[in-house]
């Protein structure tokens, strides 16, 4: 499904947007559904994944809410968890997805990849939120968040649970912003005000041109490391659900000297510069071998 055009493309502009690796809406809303599940603390695996800081549904969130107001919750708030994989059968069977692994593969440049950690995204319509900020999405570089990794080469899959524009919030990419290297510490994923950010990113006279990752449901993106991307806010009526599947080169090491990210603890404490990660929280999902 990738051919040496698309391999260029991304390579030139630091994106590829529209890859259909999903036709069924059945299963469409299958994973809408596992992502509420996920947020509102329903689980199929038995696990405690280890990233818990702000998340609500521990377990005494949830014996001192109702249901209704942990549903409001996932309304009005920008939803996040990472490692969706760990607690959901219908994310775990995705993020093992040997077709999203395999163009990821040729993108990178690569003959093995791992999943870094995935990431269950909902950003809910604006007129449930306080202010028109609250649930955006602040410019940013993944890489900014990934020093610990000694592969740059990194790289995101991004699946669209809903035909997704400007208009839902669509995730926005800086055209050729790969080439930039690490800006700034990479931006700011919490940074409501893109305008901001945005001015504060470019101080230097950088070309800035924004590309609005437009999706049909079940279409995927993928964009590099370094690229820059952020998104604003839902006008539509429901949730702007997605799943990003963040993926490395299955050689990808430690780097102490990197920031530190929740991930690199699944290495424990004897882990030692150059140490791979690998299963099992860091699965294989493709390799050529």
């Amino acid at each position: 499904m990738i051919n040496e055009k698309d391999i260029n493309f991304f390579k030139e502009n630091g994106y590829l947007i529209g890859k259909k690796v999903i036709d069924s809406p059945k299963k469409i809303e299958t994973l809408r559904k596992a992502v509420k599940d996920i947020l509102t603390g329903k689980r199929d695996f038995e696990c405690n994944p280890y990233n818990l800081k702000r998340y609500k549904f521990t377990e005494g969130y949830k014996k001192n809410h109702s249901p209704e107001e942990i549903e409001y919750d996932i309304n009005t708030e920008l939803g996040k968890f990472d490692n969706g994989w760990w607690l959901n059968k219908e994310i775990r069977d995705l993020v093992f997805s040997k077709d999203i692994a395999k163009m990821a593969a040729k993108l990178m440049g690569v003959n093995s990849v791992r999943i870094w950690h995935d990431q269950i995204l909902s950003k809910p319509p604006i007129e449930n939120l306080n202010n028109n900020n609250k649930a955006n999405i602040g410019w940013h570089q993944d890489r900014g968040y990934w020093t610990c990794c000694s592969k740059e080469n990194m790289i995101t899959a991004w699946l669209a649970l809903q035909d997704t524009n400007i208009d839902n919030g669509s995730m926005r990419f800086v055209k050729e912003s790969n080439k930039w290297g690490l800006v700034s510490e990479g931006g700011d994923f919490f940074a409501s005000d893109l305008e901001k950010l945005k001015a504060k990113l470019i101080k230097d006279g950088k070309k800035w041109l924004e590309i609005s990752n437009d999706l049909k449901a079940g279409e995927v993106s993928f964009h590099d490391a370094f690229t820059f991307h952020g998104s604003g806010p839902n006008f539509s009526k429901k949730p702007r659900m997605s799943i990003a599947l963040h993926l490395m080169p299955g050689d990808n090491t430690y780097n102490p000297s990197g920031t530190f990210h929740e991930t690199a603890k699944a290495l424990g404490p004897f882990a030692k510069k150059g140490t791979i990660f690998k299963e099992p929280f860091n699965p294989l999902i493709w390799s050529e071998e």
